[in-house]
Order: structure tokens, then C-alpha cells, then sequence
């Protein structure tokens, strides 16, 4: 009708409409594909709005303004108070009100929109928000003064008195709409108002406390309505900030502390025990934290201690309803990696944040309950990406990826009075990620019993890997890391995970196997301790024995590039205070096991012995290569843990010199060999030079008479020196 009425109207109108109409139509004409789009209503009036918008510009009349203005009020008799559809109606006399100078003719219409509105609708609610919101962009103290006037009366008028005394909970519904009704028209006057004069506005309805009327609400749709508001009131801080006119938001931690009140949770409550229309209060009130944090002033600790105490309990909902319990835990994913991005300084103290955050989350990444497993390990994955762009690309508040237009400014707001310094001064150390710890309470995680948690596990140790790899070394650094070693580590690590994200039929332990290797290069030796610290040293001396007999089959250790990085572990454990003892006595026990060929094993001849005896003779070889290691390389301490256990490792190594001599005589020459260096080692480490000749001298002697003198000489030595062990 609107399309050949054009003619009618002024030559302007009639062009745009001539213009726009026809892609209007074309929306709405496919009604099967808009079935499918559950936004689609929320987009149709929008653009309603907007077509309005810009048919009111193309005219600029005043009269005929008005004159719509007062055709638009009398519209209002053909709608039921309980049609929601007149949420459109208030919209489109909010933006005509924003094209209008005349101040009274702008307060008697808003006034009269806010006596006609079904405030009880939350539809309705909305629409009449947001068209109070428009008119503020224009006149924003005719909006806010009215809106004081209805905060000051709530509760005031006869008829609500009258009410009380027949109805106490008519009363508290009522109070309920009015309040809810009220925050959103302060919110959305927030978010269409100038930002250069939003500033004020925001702190005198902060720095008054009004916002504080409004949270005695009981229904979960009020609440919502409070809370969108402080969320619109953060997000027009935002909006004026990336205009150029930036400003702290004050009293920002107390709106956290309402959006928390507000969430419906009280300490002792359990996070078991939500409803759907409280999820939903809550995935709002987590959206609405973002928002907050995001502004200035940064969080202080107290600050961040506080809101993650109140929200990370959700990590432990339960699964149902699924389709409303996700998207809050996106939310509370998407708050954490806020609080990590806008809190600290520099590089260091963000790594400090990650770490703090991290270490409350590991109770949900060790949980028994899969899903919390799932959404823990989701939510460290997330955390790593942000930090990596974070420390590695440059970080931009607004989303953009890459280089963008505003990388620059923010880089000065971020990197604050460290912006002259290098890099390694603002960056962390590799030392402040702590990855032996962390890497410990994710590598399990990579032979869990659910597929996802086992991939997103590997994902995990890829950033952890690829961010310290990036991170700049300190001068004059050490490490003894190689870097062609390194990432070569990597990329094998990245290959697990492109097979895990195929979902290729391959076995979980080869995987894990897989990923065990490249993390045993990846870790420097001080890590390797650290994580051996951090949880069941056996499980993981036998990792690193299980990786190195699998270096000693495929690969040829000693010609290895940049040396053997198993040999760097070997060390590490033998100068380590606590783990030399725990390392020494581990490859003693594994001495006194008794190797199996694996053809035998799968015949099962192995009847003789109890199945707990029996070691892989590829992993004997790298525990005879670790204790030499451990005899050359673990100094003062390394020497007070073999002095300690000085009887238990020599009868340890005498027995093993006598197999290995039975497999000399069949032909096998190099195990022998290798206990021989390891005795020799032992000899040279608890000072027994004469020992050491004699092994050298007799040691590979293959005649049974002199192998019993060697005993005998080797008994002597220690009989002389040490006749107590």
C-alpha cells in the first residue's frame, strides 16, 4: 500500500520509498526460509525503524512531523492492552521524538507513551525501553527527568495504597513491572545517548545509588530487566570510548556487586538446584560481568576473587536443560578469559591472572563428572588462545584479529608505562607459566575416557607449548632448550591433534604414547622435575624410561642433534633434592625385574615369574643408560642418594652385570657393554677407583673361572672399603 501511495507524498518520499520498498518486500516474501530464522521478527522491526528513520530525514519538516507524531498517538486505541505489538507502535514514535526541537511537545509525548504502555508485557516493556532510549538520543535530560519522577513516585499514587491493603502480592507484581520497566528505559536511554555527554549522566545516576531502588525485585523477568540495564550502561561506556571519549565507570564494583545479588545466589545455595527461568537470570548476569569488567578502572584482586567465587560454581550444573545450560557456560567461558584480558599490567601479571584463574578451575578439569571435565578443559582451552594473542600478536579490545586501526591505542592502554620497555621486560618468562605443573594436570586429561575432553586436552598443551616457544629468553639464558628439537616436538604434537580432530579410528594409547614424547622434549629439564613434583613421581619415571626405550629402538641417541633430551631428564632427576632418591631407587626396581622378549610374552611363557616382575627389555636398556646418567650427572646430590643406597643399587648391579654376561656368551654383546659403562659409572661416583680397574680390566672376560674371580675381587673391594654395606 506504503508503494503506491509514494506518488502522494513529497518528490523526496516518494523516490527513497520507490527505492527501499521493493527490498522490504523481498524480506518478508519467503515465508518458509523466515520460519526457519527465530530472529527474524526482532530484524523485520528493525528494519521498520530504520525505514522510518530515514523517511523522517528526507522530509525535515517540522509540521509534518508533528502531524505524524499526533497520527501515531491516536493509533494507540486500536490496540488491546495486551497486544504486544504495540512495542513497534512505541518505537516508531521514538525515533519521529528524536527529530523533533520541540522540547514540551517531546515530554507530553513521552509521558503520554508511558501512561499507555502495558508495562506487565515484557514485549511491550522493551518496546517502550527502546523508544525512550531513541528520543534520548536527542533529548536525553527530558528522558532522564521524567524517569526520576516515576522513580520517586513508585509506591506514592492512592490506588496503589488502596491495593495494599486488598493484595499484597498484586502490589509486589506491579512494583515488580515498574521497576523492570524503569531500568531498561534508563539502560537504553544510556546506550542511544551522545557519548559526549553521557558521562555525567551515567555518574549521577551511579553516584546516587538510584540503580540500588531498583533491585528489590522478586520475578526473574524484572530481575533480567536490571540487569540488561546495567549491562546497556556498561556497554555505553564501551561505545563512548571507542568514539574518543573515554571515561572510568564509577562505582563499576558495586554494579558487579548488584548484577551478583541480582543472579538469585546465595553462598550456600547449590548450584544443583536451578530453575530455567533462574538460568536464564544468570547466563544474562554473566553476559552483564563481561561487560563490566571490561570497563575502566581494572579489577582489582578483591574485585576478581569476588566475582569468580559467585560464578565458577556453574562449571558444576547439571547437563538439562542442555539448549539453556550452554549457552551460560559460553557466558561464564567468555567471562573468564574478560577478567583475564583487562586485569594486570603487563605480559608478567597476566601470566600471574592465568595461572590464579587456572588453578580454581583444576577441581572441575580433575572432576569424576565428565561434562564439568568438558566444560573445564573448554574453558582452559579458550583462556590460552586469548593469552597467546595476548603476548604473542597484540591484543585488541574491540574483537579485531590481525593488524587493526586500533591496536595502536590499545597497546598504550595495555602495556601502560612499560610501553618503551623490550619485550622481555612487558612479556612473561617462560619460568612464570609454571608449565611443569600445568602440563601434569592436563596430560592425563589426554587418555580420558571421553573423546572430546581427550582432544581439547591436547589442544591445550599445543598452546601451552607454542606460547612459551614464542616467549622472549632471558639474556645469557641457559636453558639448553633446541629450538629445531623444539618444534619439531610440536608439529609432531600438531599432527596427534589433526588426527584426533579427524576422529580417524586410531588407538587412544598410541595417541597418548605420541603426545608423551613430544612433551618429554618440549620440557626443559627444571619442568620435567616440577611436574614429577606435582603428582606420582613413579607414573612418571616410567614415562620417561617407556619414551626413552622407544629412542633407544628407532633413533640412533648418541648422534642425535643438539643431544639426547631424555639425558637432560635423567639429570635433572638425579640433582633434584627430593626426586634423585624417589628416581634412584625407581631404576633400582626396574634393574630387578626380568626382561622379556616380546615373542615369548605372547606365547605366555612367562609362567615362572608373577606378572608384576617382568619389564620390557627396551625400557631395562634405558633404566642401565638412566642410572649412568644419574652416576655422571647428579653431583653432590645425585652422589649423597647413591651413597644412601650404596648396598641395594651395587647388588642391583652385580646381578644385572651377571645376566647380561649370559647373554654375551649367546652373542649379545651390547647389553653388556652398556651395565659395564653403568659399573664403572657407579665405581667412579662413590669414589672406588680400584673397583673400576678391576671391571675394566676383567669385565668382558667370557671364561667361567675368571668371571668368578671378578666376583670375588669386586666382593673384596667392598669388604675392604665397606664392610658395613
Amino acid at each position: 500500500v506504503l508503494y503506491y501511495l509514494s506518488p502522494l507524498f513529497p518528490t523526496n518520499i516518494d523516490l527513497f520509498w520507490q527505492d527501499e520498498i521493493p527490498k522490504m518486500k523481498a524480506y518478508v516474501s519467503d515465508t518458509e526460509d523466515l520460519k526457519l530464522d527465530p530472529s527474524y521478527q526482532e530484524t523485520w522491526d528493525d528494519m521498520i525503524i530504520n525505514f522510518l528513520a530515514e523517511s523522517l530525514d528526507v522530509v525535515q519538516e517540522t509540521d509534518w512531523l508533528i502531524s505524524l507524531g499526533n497520527a501515531f498517538t491516536e493509533q494507540y486505541v486500536l490496540y488491546t492492552p495486551d497486544d504486544d505489538h504495540s512495542a513497534l507502535l512505541h518505537r516508531c514514535l521514538g525515533i519521529l521524538l528524536q527529530k523533533v526541537a520541540d522540547r514540551n511537545y517531546v515530554c507530553d509525548k513521552i509521558d503520554w507513551m508511558y501512561k499507555q504502555a502495558n508495562i506487565a508485557i515484557p514485549t511491550n516493556r522493551l518496546g517502550l525501553a527502546k523508544a525512550m532510549g531513541l528520543v534520548a538520543a536527542s533529548h536525553l535530560d527530558a528522558v532522564l527527568e521524567m524517569l526520576k519522577g516515576i522513580l520517586d513516585n513508585i509506591g506514592q499514587s492512592l490506588f496503589q495504597r488502596l491495593l495494599s491493603f486488598f493484595s499484597n502480592s498484586y502490589r509486589m507484581e506491579e512494583s515488580d513491572d515498574i521497576h523492570a520497566a524503569l531500568a531498561l528505559m534508563y539502560g537504553y536511554a544510556a546506550k542511544y545517548a551522545p557519548s559526549t555527554v553521557i558521562e555525567a549522566r551515567i555518574d549521577a545516576l551511579v553516584g546516587t545509588n538510584m540503580l540500588s531502588r531498583l533491585l528489590h525485585v522478586r520475578h526473574h523477568t524484572a530481575k533480567q530487566a536490571v540487569i540488561t540495564a546495567i549491562d546497556l550502561l556498561g556497554r555505553a561506556v564501551i561505545n563512548a570510548a571507542e568514539n574518543g571519549a573515554s571515561f572510568p565507570l564509577k562505582k563499576r564494583d558495586q554494579l558487579l556487586d548488584y548484577i551478583l545479588t541480582l543472579m538469585g545466589r546465595e553462598e550456600n545455595d547449590s548450584f544443583a538446584d536451578s530453575s530455567i527461568e533462574l538460568l536464564h537470570t544468570q547466563a544474562l548476569a554473566l553476559s552483564a560481568c563481561t561487560t563490566l569488567v571490561t570497563v575502566e578502572p581494572k579489577l582489582t584482586i578483591e574485585t576478581r576473587n569476588h566475582v569468580m567465587k559467585a560464578t565458577l560454581g556453574f562449571f558444576a550444573l547439571p547437563n538439562d536443560p542442555i539448549d539453556v545450560v550452554n549457552p551460560l557456560i559460553d557466558n561464564l567461558i567468555t567471562l573468564l578469559c574478560a577478567i583475564l584480558l583487562t586485569s594486570g599490567e603487563d605480559g608478567r601479571s597476566r601470566a600471574d591472572q592465568l595461572l590464579h584463574i587456572l588453578r580454581q578451575i583444576d577441581q572441575y578439569v580433575s572432576s569424576p563428572v565428565e561434562y564439568q571435565r568438558r566444560r573445564s578443559c573448554l574453558a582452559v582451552y579458550e583462556m590460552l588462545l586469548k593469552f597467546r594473542t595476548l603476548c604473542v600478536i597484540g591484543y585488541c579490545a574491540l574483537g579485531c584479529h590481525g593488524s587493526c586501526t586500533h591496536i595502536k591505542q590499545i597497546d598504550r592502554a595495555v602495556l601502560g608505562n612499560f610501553s618503551n620497555l623490550p619485550s622481555a621486560y612487558v612479556l612473561p618468562s617462560r619460568e612464570a607459566l609454571c608449565l611443569g605443573n600445568r602440563v601434569i594436570m592436563y596430560l592425563p586429561r589426554c587418555a580420558d575416557t571421553d573423546s572430546e575432553v581427550r582432544k581439547i586436552s591436547a589442544q591445550i598443551l599445543d598452546q601451552l607449548f607454542s606460547i612459551s616457544l614464542s616467549l622472549p629468553r632471558p639474556v645469557g639464558s641457559s636453558s639448553g632448550i633446541d629450538l629445531e628439537l623444539s618444534y619439531g616436538a610440536l608439529s609432531s604434537l600438531e599432527d596427534v591433534i589433526a588426527i584426533l580432530r579427524s576422529d580417524a579410528s586410531i588407538d587412544p594409547s598410541e595417541v597418548f604414547n605420541r603426545i608423551v614424547s613430544s612433551v618429554c622434549i618440549l620440557l626443559t629439564k627444571d619442568e620435567i622435575s616440577c611436574l614429577a613434583e606435582n603428582t606420582n613421581s613413579k607414573i612418571v619415571f616410567n614415562e620417561v624410561l617407556a619414551t626413552a626405550g622407544k629412542d633407544i629402538v628407532t633413533k640412533d641417541i648418541s648422534r642425535l642433534r643438539g643431544g639426547w633430551p631424555m639425558q637432560d631428564a635423567f639429570h635433572a632427576f638425579s640433582q633434584h633434592a627430593v626426586l634423585s632418591f624417589l628416581f634412584l631407587e625407581h631404576l633400582i626396581s626396574a634393574l630387578n625385574q626380568t626382561p622379556f622378549v616380546k615373542g615369548d610374552m605372547e606365547k605366555g611363557d612367562y609362567s615362572s615369574h608373577s606378572a608384576d616382575t617382568w619389564i620390557d627389555d627396551d625400557i631395562l636398556q634405558a633404566a642401565i643408560l638412566a642410572l649412568t646418567a644419574f652416576f655422571r650427572g647428579g653431583g653432590k646430590v645425585g652422589k649423597k642418594a647413591v651413597e644412601k643406597s650404596y648396598a641395594p643399587v651395587l647388588a642391583a648391579l652385580t646381578l644385572q652385570l651377571g645376566s647380561c654376561h649370559g647373554l654375551a656368551s649367546s652373542g649379545q654383546h651390547e647389553p653388556l657393554r652398556a651395565i659395564l659403562t653403568s659399573f664403572q659409572a657407579f665405581c667412579e661416583c662413590v669414589g672406588d677407583l680400584e673397583m673400576r680397574k678391576i671391571l675394566a680390566r676383567d669385565g668382558e672376560q667370557n671364561d667361567k673361572e675368571k668371571w668368578i674371580n671378578l666376583i670375588g675381587d669386586v666382593a673384596g673391594c667392598v669388604s675392604i672399603k665397606r664392610p658395613k654395606e
